[in-house]
């Protein structure tokens, strides 16, 4: 993965994954010869706001990389201005980059030609045979990729560089990693730095090489809910009843609150005292003019004496002698003649003929 945008969208990624932490190491390897540099960056004309997000990936990765190139700004200028000159005759070739164009190796490699042909030259071999030529090929030259090492099997010993960022988010050469074929019991690592160094951004150790909860999550320990499931059933479900008993409870209460708050302005029934009409006429304790007094009684006499239309309640009725002298003559005749309107109005009159007193007395 070469692409710098690539990089960064792959860190963001990440980090959006909750996968930026210590359980995690990402390696990149690339060919760039640039080092970690700061991929993490957005280089956009409108920034989309991520860089911390894509750093917090970043401070897991190790980058892998060649050892750094050693060309200086006149070659590649060198090589443009010879792009241009026959047999090439390019006219747009001036956007030669060195990290990605090859053009480096590409350089050592005729350098690594000349000089094993000058060695077969001088070996008496002016016209040797790609067989013959790959042997004077052995040995070491200081090529435009840094140090060119070509071993007995006839390949180059390769070096790279593991980069890393330092507690500062700063680019740092973490170890060198290096392949010499001549002495096979060189070790490959060198250079290395402390491991407080190496693994600045992982608690200063390494990560594990088995996760904790194993690669499928079925080593991780059991939850408190899983290993004590009964308790948490059962506390789950007390809990949710005192709720319920909790709410209820102050439903009720309110519920009485607002009756007692009704209550208040109320006045109870059993407490008011109904007064006698009779007491009050007799007594006379309350002033009243006669047209009331009269038409108190006439209501009275009204609800009291009415017979007619009552036929089947009075019927069960048990009449003393004096009910009857209240009857008109052709009831008292005939006990079983039905009610009749006259008959009520001859009470009336006899009522209304009487004193209030002596109305309310017989009547009441």
């Amino acid at each position: 993965m070469e692409d710098l945008v690539a990089q960064r969208q792959l860190m963001i990624s990440i980090a959006e994954e909750g996968m930026a932490t210590t359980e995690y190491m990402w390696l990149l390897i690339q060919i760039r010869r640039n080092g970690f540099g700061e991929s993490w960056k957005d280089r956009s004309e409108i920034p989309d706001g991520k860089d911390d997000l894509a750093l917090q990936a970043a401070r897991n990765f190790f980058v892998i990389d060649g050892i750094p190139l050693i060309s200086s700004t006149e070659f590649v200028a060198d090589v443009k201005a010879k792009m241009l000159q026959p047999p090439y005759n390019c006219t747009d070739c001036d956007d030669i980059d060195p990290a990605t164009s090859q053009v480096v190796e590409l350089a050592d490699s005729m350098l690594l030609y000349a000089i094993a042909l000058n060695r077969s030259i001088a070996a008496g071999l002016p016209n040797p045979t790609g067989h013959e030529l790959v042997h004077f090929a052995l040995g070491s030259f200081q090529g435009f990729s840094g140090l060119v090492t070509i071993n007995k099997n006839l390949t180059r010993d390769a070096v790279f560089l593991v980069y890393g960022l330092d507690s500062n988010d700063q680019q740092i050469v973490l170890m060198r990693i290096t392949e010499d074929m001549t002495n096979i019991s060189t070790s490959l690592i060198q250079d290395m730095q402390p491991a407080s160094v190496v693994w600045a951004h992982h608690g200063g150790s390494p990560p594990l090489n088995q996760p904790l909860c194993d690669y499928d999550g079925s080593a991780c320990p059991p939850s408190f809910a899983e290993k004590y499931l009964d308790i948490t059933l059962i506390a789950i479900i007390v809990a949710i009843a005192i709720v319920i008993v909790a709410v209820a409870l102050l439903l009720r209460y309110r519920r009485m609150k607002y009756e007692r708050l009704n209550e208040l302005w109320k006045v109870p029934f059993t407490t008011l005292l109904k007064r006698n009409t009779k007491d009050v006429i007799e007594k006379g304790t309350v002033q009243m003019d006669w047209f009331f007094k009269y038409s108190l009684i006439r209501d009275i006499s009204e609800v009291k004496v009415t017979f007619f239309g009552l036929e089947a309640i009075k019927k069960k009725e048990i009449r003393k002698q004096s009910d009857y002298l209240w009857l008109a003559p052709e009831h008292i005749r005939d006990p079983f003649l039905a009610p009749t309107e006259m008959g009520d109005i001859y009470r009336d009159f006899l009522f209304a003929g009487l004193p209030a007193g002596e109305a309310i007395l017989l009547f009441g």
